[in-house]
């Protein structure tokens, strides 16, 4: 999932079943005079690999304005939800 400001939006993801890749969550800080954020979650073989992904995924108009960008490893949010009561 990528998100905006906490607005969804399209994921990087690939739809596949073998798990050979990691997932990576990675945010972005931009702004002149307010600084903004965006988070997107990838799945990538490795961090560099992420960090390309991501670095397509940037809408152009903010990269002059991007001064820091970090890379986490996210958790695997299927594995570790536990079921939602009444599903």
């Amino acid at each position: 999932m990528c998100s905006l400001m906490g607005t969804p939006a399209p994921s990087l993801k690939p739809s596949n079943p073998v798990r050979t890749q990691m997932d990576y969550q990675i945010t972005i800080r931009y702004g002149r005079r307010t600084q903004r954020y965006l988070s997107l979650a990838v799945e990538a073989p490795d961090a560099v690999a992420a960090l390309r992904k991501a670095a397509d995924a940037v809408p152009g108009e903010i990269a002059p304005e991007i001064d820091i960008v970090e890379l986490r490893k996210a958790p695997d949010f299927e594995k570790t939800l536990p079921p939602s009561e009444g599903a």
